[in-house]
């Protein structure tokens, strides 16, 4: 009986265990699928700075960042936590620098409803 109880015990624990590894390769498999979706999606855009537009929590507003090229293509990225702000020597900063008539190059995506989404603004010298 001892080793009816031993033989079930280790039967079970190879059980979770082959569940828990098949599951943890289908997350990894997921999260690498929607991080080469993403890395695919990434779009540039370079030129000056028209306004830089805080938004505010409580009134429901995002912070949104207009930027011209030099061919007056006028685009507007919206910043999200996740956005990051890098000056012209590659170190991070606050969005208080960025300034309206300065270069910027900013990394995005366009989300499914059409957004631009700033992943990180640069500042360019």
């Amino acid at each position: 009986m001892k080793k009816l109880m031993i033989i079930f015990i280790g039967l079970l624990f190879l059980g979770v265990s082959i569940a828990y590894t098949e599951e943890q390769t289908t997350t990894n498999t997921a999260a690498q699928q929607i991080e080469t979706k993403v890395t695919e999606n990434i779009k540039y855009f370079t030129g000056k700075i028209e306004s830089v537009t805080l938004g505010d929590l409580t009134a429901g507003t995002k912070t949104e960042i207009i930027v011209m090229d030099q061919k007056n293509q006028k685009m507007t990225f919206v910043v999200t936590d996740i956005t990051k702000f890098v000056d012209s020597m590659g170190k991070a900063a606050l969005i208080e620098i960025f300034k309206k008539g300065e270069t910027v190059k900013i990394k995005y995506i366009v989300t499914p409803e059409s957004v631009n989404l700033a992943h990180q603004v640069k500042l360019v010298k």
